[in-house]
C-alpha cells in the first residue's frame, strides 16, 4: 500500500485580512517551494 498523503492548513487571524494580492504571493511562494523541495512531484505541478 502507497504512503499516506499529507495536507498542511494554516489559519490567519487578525482584525484586518491581509489583501488579496498578498494572499496570491504568499502562495505562489509556497507552491514553487513545495515544487522545488518535491523535485517536481506531481501531486504539487498538477501533472
Amino acid at each position: 500500500m502507497g504512503e499516506m498523503q499529507t495536507v498542511a492548513r494554516f489559519l490567519i487571524t487578525s482584525t484586518s485580512s491581509p489583501k488579496l494580492t498578498s494572499d496570491l504571493s504568499l502562495a505562489e511562494r509556497v507552491h514553487m517551494a513545495l515544487v522545488r523541495l518535491s523535485c517536481g512531484d506531481e501531486v504539487f505541478v498538477g501533472c
